[in-house]
Order: C-alpha cells, then structure tokens, then sequence
C-alpha cells in the first residue's frame, strides 16, 4: 500500500519527488512516517527528514477533511538553493504540492465549502542555504519552521540558532489571490548572526544585528530597517588588495517606492567614511538631507582601488550630498533639489600641496506629482572638463546632452590618479533621450556620442587615432507605470570611424541572447608604394547561451573582393578557452583572384578552381599563435584546375592544409608545368616570435619544363638578366631545390624577422635566343655584331641562391662566338635592380682580325659593371676604359714578343687602318663601333705612352 501510495504521489506532484521509505497508521494515534525525502526536478535532495509526525489519525483524516493538520519533519537536514537567475529549488520542488490547494479548485463544488488546510514544520532541523550573491552558504545548526501552506495567504515563521547565541528569525507571509496586488511581507530579526556577501568582485563580511522589513504590494515597494553591523571588512579581486576594516556600521530607514515617486521618512547611515542623516534646518513643511562620503579616509582605507599616484596621499576632500524636498503645492505636486558636489580636495606630495583647480557639480531640479511622473527641470553637471544638461519627465520624454573634453580630464586625472602609459586626447559631444509609449508599458532610450582629433594612448601597442568617430546606442524594453524601465528586449549599438562600421544587435530569447552584427571596413588609401589592400567584411547570426557559456553560429560569413567564407558551428567556453566546433566553405572569386593576380604579374594570368569544404575544432584563445595551434585541427583547401603565370602553365592540383597537434601541414603537390614535371613538398614552420615560415623540402623542383618568351623575361632574366628582351626563346628547364624559405607572417626583416631565402641548381637545356638589346651592347664590347650572332644558347647548370632580398647566381657562361666565352656574376634585386658583372674576353676581332695578336691578348678578360634595372640595364663603358688601361702593361708586354709596332700601327690610325695597309688584310672583319671607337682611344694613348715615351702626334713614328 505505501508504494502504491508513494507511486500516485509522485505522478500527482511530478516533477517534484517524494521518498518513503515507511509509514504507521492507527484509527486512534498520529500517523508516523520514516524517511521522507523531497526531491526537486533534478533529483537533488532538498528536504531530508528521518522521522516526521502528521498529527492525525486514520479516523480524523477521514472525518476532518479538508484539514490535513501539521506535518512535522523531525530533526529534517534542508539544503536550499538560489540560483543565479533568481528560481529557488526548495520553491519548485513544493510548487506542485502547494498548486492542488487552489481555494477555487473545482473538486470543492459550488457550495463555498471549508478550504483545505495544511501546516509543514520543522522541529530541531538544520539548514544550509546558497545563493550566487553570498560568498559563503548560510549554515543554522538548529531549524525551526512553521510553513502554513493552506489556505491562502501562505505564511511562515522561521526560527535559526546557532552557537554563542546566534540567531536570526524570520517571519512572513505571501498572497497571490489578487494578482494585480499580489502582497508579500518579510520581516528579519538578527542577533550576531554573521553574513558573508560577494558581489561585482568585491567579498564583504560582517555580524548582524537589528531588524529588517520589506513589504511589497504590485509594484510598491515599503523598506524599514534599523539594524547594526560590527566587524565588517571587506576584500576581493576589484579592491586591488585592499582589505577595507569598519567596527561599526549603523543604518535605519523607512522608505516607499511607489509609482506615484519616492517617500523618505527616515534615512540614517553613521559609519567610518560615509554618513547620512535628516538635516533639521529644512524648509517648512519639508525635509533637508545631507549625506557625505569622506575621500581622505576612504584613501586611507582603499589606496590601491582609487590609485593615487605613488608618494601622493590625500589630506582632505569629500562628495557632499544635499537634498531638499519641498512641500507638497496645491497641485500636489512635490519640489526637490538635488545638488552633489565634490570639492576641497588636497593631497601632499613631499612639500608639494596639489589642490583640484574646480570642483565637480552635479545639480538636479525635480517635481513630483501625485499619481504622474517624475519631471526633471533641469539637471546639469559642471567640471572643467565635462558640462552636460539633461530635462524632461516620463510623459514627455527626458533628453540630455553635453561636451567632454579629453584633454582637460587627462589633465585632471594626471593630477591624482597614476594612469601609467595611459593618455587621452580630443573632445566630443553627446545626445540622448528616454521616452515610453503612451500606454507607458514599454521605454526607447537612445545615447549618441560624436568624438574629434580622438587619441588614445596606453591601451594597445599602437596609439588609437581618430579624426572623427561616432557611437550610437539604442535600448528598449518594457516599463511599469508611470513608465520607468523594467527589463530590455533589444540593445542596438553601432560605431563608425574612419575605416569601420559595425552594427550589433542584442536581443533576450527564452534562455539565451540572439546576437546579430556586421563589420565592414572600408578599403583606405594606400600610402605611396604600398599594395592596395581590399579590407574584409564580416556578418554574424548567432546566439549566446549564458548558462553554458556558449555561443550558436547560424552563420558567419566573411567577405572580400578575393571570395567569401561561410561557416556555421558552435564556440564553447567564449568567456575563457573559446573553443570552436566550426564547417563550412571556401568559395574564391577566381574571376577577381585572377584580376589581382594579372595586376601584380602580367596580364594574361589566369586561376581557376573549385572549393572544398573546411572544418576547425580547437581553442581559438593561447598566448601565441603556436599556442593556439597546439589545439586546433582543421582543413583548408581548394582544387586548383588551371593557372597560368609569365607563361608558365600549371596542371590540375589540389591545395590543401591541415592543423594537426600544432603543425601546419600541405598535401605534397605533383603535376604538370609547360609541358613538364612539378613537384613540390610543402611545409610551414612556426615560431615562438609568432613567425610563420613557408619552407619547401629539398628535392623538389621542375623537370623538363618548356621555354617561352614569357618565361624568360619575366622569370629566368632574375638569373640571366640577358634573356629580359631576348626573343624567340626556346629550349627546356629543371631546377631542383636545396633550400627555400619564404616567411608568410611575423616581424618584418626590418625588426629582425626573417627573409625569403632560397639555394637551388638551375638546369639550361638547350635554351636558344635571339640578343636582345642589352646582350648585344655586350657582343659588340666583344668585337661581334648581331649579324654575326643572330642565335645564343645557353646548354648548363648554374646555382642560384637568394639572400637578403636579392637573385644570386654563379656559373653563367655564354659562349658568344669561337673564343667569346661570356661569364656572367653577381646579382638581381627582388625590386629589379641590377648588380651584374660581364667578364668580356679581348680577343683578335677587336683588332681588325689579327691572327698574330692571339698569343698577346689570350685569356685577357675585361668586367663590365651592368646597373640600372631589368627594364633599363646600363653598361659602364666607362669601367670598360678603365679596365682596357689597367690591361696595358701586360698587353705591352707579350706584344713586344710579335712585334710592338706592328699593334700600335692597328691602334693608331684614327679610322682603323694601319699606317701600311699593304701590311694588314686587304679587308679586315667588320668591327662593332662601340668596341672599335674604345679599342682606339685606350689603345693609341696607351702603346704611345708606354712605347713612344710621350703622347705624340698622329702623325709620329714610334
């Protein structure tokens, strides 16, 4: 029978639970039960009771109804819970058992019979009680309890003790038969009961005496109060250390906050650093209170929260508080004035006095009416660097506005307050307005702020500059009447400066916040030389879950010209690790990427491809980038299906990335290039710096890769700057990789970052080409002309190397003619700049063809510098002279052996022929003018000097 009992029970009160674990019944003696136990709907214990006593039998149950009588739970442990959105557990688990008491219940007929009458005590129990708000559970070592639950009203009177005489009582009653006035009555009476409270940080404790009463009918609100509080201190993370101390605090009040405005009938505060009390040089018919807030000793108290400088200690200053309410007018309408002030501040700094230059004043006019809104005449505040005036009253609206100058505050602040790297700059203006509807059940309040010359320093690496910035703010919600705000539905902020826009929209749902938003940036003019850089936008819908911590993304969509991003998933733990659960896609305009690409290459590049989804799962917060990859794993990629660059054209390849465990990892890449082989292993190192590194593993390379005009102007001519106008180009390419490195993101080599660096053999196969203009100013240094050599090859490998932003190769020869073996050194600069040297042989055919002259100018080689850049290179014809002349001795030399005069007869005459021409060829090779005119001019002055032993004429013999 109990179980059957215990079973209907529990379908009549679910969710709420009840346990028995036995009952004895007698027609004549009360009923007893043994282990009752009340559970919530979760399944916590809330009421536990070993043995408790329902003080009626069989008989009087039957007879008496509907009075149930008074159960009483013996020596019952209670653990009550008040959570952090306000539910208390003990109230739900009995919210079901005390709902089948409705006096209006249908099961009583239409006769108005007696109600159903029940009493649940408590006798020698004990209690624990938590709540967000104490920063310690509230502990009775005995409880006592008399809860009557029907009828209606439902009252109780509880009584707690523990040790040492301590104790608190409290008592009530609660009445919901009207809803409209819906009445609850709370009274507290303590003695050295100890409280222990946490609030925004702050941990305060103390012991309690006195009595406490709240009384609250619809929407009025009755407080009393006269109590006592000793020992208080108090602490925590927001006092920066500070463990404030107060014997003795006391406070008595006798309030109503009422629709119709506010009544004070009494309001005392005495403690250490603030009092508050009824002044009685009031007006007739009035009141007069003043309050006070002693800064000095409240500095004394709490230095480090208030943050003076160092060495600086405050000797005097207050915030005085006066309020004066006028009697009530003929038109029932009740005048205050309100005015708040903080002034005579004074400090030492060593023998320095610092005093502040102006007080802070903030005054308000109001008029209180019976049974309408409070109007606010004016109210105005007045600083040296604040001014602002706000009027109105709920019918009409209240609106306010005003103008802060930064500059002054930074000074003000500077005076008193350590700010550190902190500094403010600029000035603005705001505007605001509250209104309600005419009903008056719901409230739009709208604040606008307008800064200039904004400048913010301190906060982050990089001081905050603004010329202009603006913030707007939107809130409504429902009110109470007379229309004073009681809740909100919607926030509506935006911020735009220059360079971004961002909207955000907060709304409450059931049990979370919907949040919606957008962040544009808009693209800024770049500074000369820099890249044009197209800035991203970014839109959300998402919703906040407060009780988990989490955050649902609908949607996250990132644009930019280059493509979009969209993803949708889920970010726990957003006020800590923020780890996100997050897929989606990666959809590339390749249209634009192509666009860009051509822009920055040449004009016929092309990319083409499709996406592939993406998913990331990791923590999103860490102390560095490598932090934050530890955790994360994620793919990202897209199939590459053509690309065309400087006329290289790569097959179809998959690009893909991964995160794994805190490594970067890129799919190896195999396929086609012009014709040939391309496979690269790609990887990405990290480091602690937050540098990024993409690296490629030695072996990869090209094979076999075909030659165009394209490929050699624009590629190769970093290697051989001779192929940049070179035309009809033609052969095959490999190049196999040492080393490449090539940093993707970190400090810039200027701040000791890294550079792109890269060592590498480069395999000419049978290139073949027609000189360009560059390449035949250096044929014609050599004695040739470009009818001589209409076609160059280049058959051989050269190591190439880049290094501190540079091209670096070395090996390049280019063997010109018979005997012209061009060696090529030096460098080209990432920017095009040129840093090359030729080495040209002197050889016969600078010499109108003279075979005997090979003995004297064999293996002779002259370097031409070549600067400039790719597109306009220059030869230092000039270093060639120079070089001739420094040749000549050893010239001179051999040439003595073959006979000296016969050299300088084909140097000397002023149109290349030899003083005999019947002694030379009768026609000579043809020799290119720019060789011929420096040949002629180093040599004749030259062999004179050395041989003639002075300049001589033209016409002199040696």
């Amino acid at each position: 029978m109990r179980r059957a009992i215990v079973a209907q029970v529990n379908v009549m009160y679910a969710p709420t639970v009840i346990e028995l674990e036995g009952v004895s019944v007698s027609w004549s003696n009360p009923v007893r039960l043994r282990g009752v136990v009340l559970r919530d709907g979760n399944g916590k214990a809330v009421v536990t009771s070993p043995t408790a006593t329902l003080d009626r039998s069989l008989w009087q149950l039957a007879t008496m109804q509907p009075d149930f009588g008074t159960l009483t739970l013996h020596g019952a442990a209670v653990d009550i819970e008040r959570r952090a959105d306000g539910s208390i557990d003990l109230a739900e688990a009995l919210e079901p058992i005390l709902a089948g008491g409705d006096d209006d219940d249908e099961t009583l007929g239409d006769d108005e019979g007696p109600s159903t009458r029940f009493t649940l005590a408590i006798d020698a129990g004990t209690l624990k009680l938590t709540s967000p708000e104490l920063a310690a559970p509230v502990t009775a070592d005995r409880l006592d309890m008399t809860l009557v639950c029907l009828p209606a009203p439902l009252s109780w009177e509880i009584a707690l003790t523990n040790p040492d005489a301590r104790s608190l009582a409290v008592s009530g009653h609660y009445d919901a038969r009207n809803p409209e006035a819906a009445e609850a009555v709370v009274a507290i009476a303590g003695s050295r009961w100890p409280l222990a409270v946490e609030q925004a940080g702050v941990v305060a404790e103390g012991i309690f005496g006195g009595e406490v009463g709240v009384r609250m009918v619809g929407t009025d609100l009755q407080l009393t109060g006269d109590t006592v509080l000793t020992n208080v201190s108090a602490g925590g993370p927001t006092l920066k250390g500070d463990q404030p101390e107060f014997d003795r605090i006391e406070a008595a009040w006798d309030l109503d906050l009422e629709a119709e405005g506010v009544a004070i009938r009494q309001l005392d505060l005495k403690a250490p650093v603030v009092t508050v009390g009824l002044d009685p040089d009031g007006p007739e018919g009035g009141s007069k209170w003043v309050g006070r807030v002693d800064l000095a000793a409240l500095a004394t108290q709490m230095p480090n929260t208030l943050a003076l400088r160092e060495g600086l200690t405050l000797e005097q200053g207050a915030v005085d508080v006066v309020a004066i309410l006028g009697p009530e007018g003929e038109d029932g309408a009740s005048p205050a004035e309100v005015t708040a002030r903080i002034a005579e501040l004074s400090a030492r700094e060593g023998t320095r006095v610092v005093a502040m230059d102006e007080p802070i004043t903030v005054s308000a006019r109001l008029q209180q009416g019976t049974g309408a809104a409070v109007e606010v005449e004016t109210i105005t505040v007045v600083s040296s660097f604040l001014n602002a005036e706000g009027q109105g009253d709920l019918d009409q609206g209240v609106t306010f506005g005003g103008a802060i100058d930064l500059n002054a505050l930074d000074t003000q602040l500077r005076q008193w307050v350590d700010l550190g790297a902190v500094a403010l700059g600029g000035s603005g203006r705001f505007g605001g307005d509250y209104r309600r509807d005419e009903a008056g059940s719901s409230y739009t309040a709208r604040l606008a702020v307008e800064g200039q010359a904004l400048r913010v320093a301190g906060v982050t690496e990089e001081p905050i500059v603004r010329e202009a910035a603006r913030f707007d703010l939107i809130v409504q919600g429902p009110a109470a009447t007379p229309g004073l705000p009681t809740g909100w539905n919607r926030v509506h902020a935006a911020a735009k400066t220059e360079g971004v826009d961002a909207v955000v929209d907060v709304s409450p749902t059931e049990d979370a916040l919907a949040v919606r938003g957008r962040l544009a940036m808009d693209e800024a003019a770049p500074e000369e030389g820099d890249p044009v850089v197209d800035p991203p936008s970014l839109a959300f819908d998402a919703v906040y879950r407060s009780s988990d911590d989490r955050l649902d993304l609908a949607e996250l969509l990132v644009e930019h010209a280059m493509g979009r991003v969209r993803a949708s998933g889920r970010i726990d733990a957003v006020s800590t690790a923020r780890v996100a659960s997050l897929t989606g896609a990666f959809e590339p305009d390749w249209e634009a990427i192509s666009h860009r690409v051509a822009e920055a290459t040449e004009p016929q590049a092309r990319l083409v491809g499709t996406p592939r989804p993406f998913r990331l799962n990791g923590p999103l917060s860490g102390g560095s980038t490598k932090e934050i990859l530890n955790g994360i794993d994620a793919e990202l990629g897209v199939d590459l299906t053509e690309a065309v660059v400087f006329g290289l054209q790569v097959g179809p390849a998959p690009l893909l990335v991964r995160v794994d465990r805190g490594e970067i990892l890129i799919d190896p890449i195999a396929t086609t290039l012009n014709g040939g082989q391309l496979v690269v292993t790609p990887a990405v190192d990290l480091g602690e710096d937050g540098s990024m590194i993409l690296t490629i593993a030695e072996g990869s390379g090209i094979d076999q890769i075909e030659i165009t005009d394209d490929v050699s102007r624009r590629v190769l001519a970093y290697i051989a700057p001779v192929l940049r106008e070179a035309t009809q180009v033609d052969g095959r390419l490999s190049a196999r990789v040492d080393q490449l490195r090539v940093p993707l993101a970190g400090p810039t080599p200027e701040d000791g970052g890294a550079e792109v660096e890269m060592a590498a053999r480069v395999a000419f196969q049978q290139v073949t080409y027609g000189p360009g203009p560059m390449m035949q100013k250096i044929l014609g240094l050599s004695g040739l002309s470009q009818q001589d050599v209409p076609n160059l090859t280049i058959n051989q490998v050269v190591d190439v190397a880049i290094a501190e932003g540079r091209v670096h190769q070395s090996g390049l020869e280019i063997v010109a003619a018979e005997g012209v073996a061009l060696q090529f050194e030096g460098s080209v600069g990432l920017d095009q700049t040129l840093a090359m040297r030729v080495g040209v042989p002197l050889s016969e055919r600078l010499l109108g063809g003279q075979q005997v002259l090979n003995d004297v100018l064999g293996g002779t080689r002259v370097g031409v510098p070549i600067g400039g850049t790719l597109g306009q290179p220059r030869l230092d014809q000039e270093a060639f002279r120079i070089g001739l002349r420094q040749q000549g001795g050893r010239l001179i030399g051999r040439g003595a052996a073959v006979g000296a005069g016969q050299l300088l007869r084909m140097l000397g005459d002023e149109d290349g022929r030899s003083g005999n021409d019947q002694e030379g060829p009768v026609n000579p090779p043809q020799v290119a003018p720019p060789a011929e005119d420096l040949l002629r001019d180093v040599g004749r002055g030259l062999l004179r000097d050395v041989i003639g032993g002075g300049s001589g004429r033209k016409d002199e013999q040696p």
